[in-house]
């Protein structure tokens, strides 16, 4: 069974309240979606932590998160793999979830 997936995005300079929102919830998430996460140069957390976050019942589901600094060009290939975005209302995001036609939760900051 293919999960939903869900592209969680603050911007290139990321969204500390977004990234925490994915942190906090990620053994949630993993075990219910595929989650793409673009978290903001510098921002990524390395798979240690990743390991502390989650409880160990549900470290196996870590294969179905990706985090990412930033992502240029393939940008319009995960817009279009995503089946729902959550992000940022900025001005470049509206045009571009409109652009692909994908449901979103925004958040305002």
């Amino acid at each position: 069974m293919k999960k939903t997936i869900l592209l969680f995005m603050g911007g290139s300079s990321g969204a500390s309240f977004i990234n925490e929102l994915v942190w906090r919830n990620l053994d949630k998430l993993v075990s219910h979606y595929q989650i793409v996460h673009i978290c903001g140069e510098g921002k990524l957390k390395k798979s240690e932590e990743l390991l502390e976050i989650l409880p160990k019942a549900h470290q196996d589901f870590l294969e179905n998160y990706r985090a990412f600094g930033f992502i240029n060009h393939e940008l319009k290939d995960v817009y279009a793999a995503s089946n729902v975005i959550i992000t940022r209302s900025g001005a470049i995001a509206l045009a571009e979830i409109h652009y692909f036609q994908k449901p979103a939760s925004l958040a305002v900051n």
